[in-house]
């Protein structure tokens, strides 16, 4: 397909988006363009083996945090970002 198509195809697919979801559809857009138009990230390897340290430090210390807890606050998470709860989105537990 050439880029005139894709476009073509993405109106038509926009055209029939609920206006319940179209929100949705323009927070998801918004999130491209500013992925696109972000600079990379630079991750200096000695602060990454800092960083890495410093973790296993603190979980050899016992400074851990329960898998269900980040569960439960990944999934309070998603409910303040969209609103509501992602519709078919679901965290395994």
């Amino acid at each position: 397909m050439s880029t005139s198509e894709h476009r073509a195809e993405a109106i038509r697919i926009v055209k029939e988006i609920d206006e319940d979801r179209m929100e949705d559809l323009l927070k998801m857009l918004n999130s491209l363009v500013e992925q696109q138009n972000a600079e990379s990230i630079e991750i200096d390897p000695a602060e990454l083996n800092r960083l890495l340290t410093e973790s296993l430090k603190q979980a050899q210390q016992g400074n851990l945090i329960p898998n269900e807890q980040v569960l439960k606050d990944g999934e309070e998470w998603l409910t303040k970002l969209n609103g509501r709860q992602m519709q078919g989105v679901t965290i395994s537990k």
